[in-house]
């Protein structure tokens, strides 16, 4: 079976999840269920300590831009992943094509990060961690050789700079917790 960018995303949200939620005779009795590659990510998720900051009158400003910019990126590499698997099914998928448009994606989630007009400390706290993570995944990709296809997305680059982005996502979510009129 083939790991697909989506199936990358998924552990996360599960794990995430799993992390701020469960208790700890469920984390022991789900352990022996997870892979090795999973128990990694839970124990990655775990350790990200939430950062303390005070709380500002821009918060609500800073927490929706994140939000926003997760939304379109999500989308954006919803409909790479979609190309990219219609292209690898068909066999026409050339692996310079596919690592041009992840280099694309890469580059456009830290242009949208760097857009963010963040007034916060945990804004732009958040801002770092996430535009971290999409640097060492640009790294990852520029030490990949062109001949060999980046897709799928391989465990190794999946992995790159992956607990700054769990704590990014941790991190935010907890602030956007403490704002319950923004989910109204």
């Amino acid at each position: 079976m083939q790991i697909t960018f989506k199936h990358a995303i998924a552990p996360l949200t599960i794990f995430l999840a799993f992390s701020l939620s469960a208790c700890e005779r469920s984390k022991v009795e789900h352990a022996d269920k997870l892979s090795p590659e999973d128990q990694i990510m839970q124990t990655q998720v775990e350790q990200a300590a939430i950062q303390p900051f005070e709380m500002t009158a821009d918060d609500p400003h800073d927490i929706q831009l994140l939000m926003d910019y997760e939304q379109r990126h999500d989308q954006m590499s919803n409909d790479l992943e979609d190309e990219l698997e219609r292209l690898h099914e068909s066999q026409q998928l050339d692996a310079a094509f596919a690592q041009n448009r992840l280099q694309d994606n890469i580059q456009s989630a830290l242009s949208m990060l760097k857009e963010l007009d963040l007034k916060t400390p945990q804004g732009r706290y958040i801002q770092g961690l996430m535009s971290h993570y999409w640097e060492q995944q640009a790294q990852y990709l520029a030490t990949q050789n062109t001949t060999s296809a980046p897709y799928p997305v391989s465990k190794e680059q999946r992995q790159q700079g992956l607990a700054d982005l769990l704590q990014a996502q941790q991190q935010l979510e907890h602030w956007r917790g403490q704002y319950p009129q923004l989910d109204e």
